[in-house]
């Protein structure tokens, strides 16, 4: 996820106050603290707060979305292997049997390169679009599978349900 991380005094127990820029403005809310690495602070961007804060109040909680993979970012070998030029995209390791993915038709090996349109340029920022879609949501994914490029329409699953532990799944 992306935390902002700061060397700002903030003493244990003192989580959840905003952190302030030079300029009085608030740039994230402080959510954990390091005491044994002097202090260090991890803060939730504030437009990641704005984000997620009108869902928290609505439902009362925050539901996250999954596609139901598996996926990497891509190694020299797998470029290679796939006759592929660039590392940028997310490759799909594995399908977690009668989820989104399943249910859609991704497959291992495919490489997902846009979310609704936006550049997937590695695994993490997969992962944290598909959380925040919305549960229920059909997205558009552009994939690159055998060199072919198409779209890919898939609806998410809640992440709890649609993702099982890695340690579950067999890697191929």
């Amino acid at each position: 996820y992306d935390f902002l991380q700061t060397d700002a005094s903030i003493n244990p127990g003192n989580s959840g106050g905003p952190l302030l820029d030079a300029g009085g403005r608030v740039v994230g809310i402080n959510t954990a603290i390091r005491a044994p690495a002097n202090n260090i602070v991890f803060a939730i961007p504030i437009n990641l707060v704005k984000e997620i804060l009108p869902r928290l109040l609505k439902d009362g909680k925050i539901r996250r979305s999954a596609i139901g993979v598996h996926v990497s970012s891509l190694l020299p070998e797998d470029l290679s292997r796939l006759s592929l030029t660039s590392a940028q995209g997310a490759l799909v390791r594995v399908i977690v049997p009668g989820g989104p993915a399943d249910r859609a038709g991704l497959q291992v090996d495919d490489v997902i390169l846009e979310f609704e349109g936006k550049p997937v340029p590695g695994p993490e920022r997969l992962r944290w679009m598909a959380s925040l879609a919305g549960v229920g949501h059909t997205a558009t994914l552009r994939v690159v599978r055998g060199g072919r490029l198409f779209d890919l329409k898939i609806k998410l699953d809640e992440l709890t349900t649609a993702l099982p532990p890695v340690e579950a799944l067999p890697f191929p």
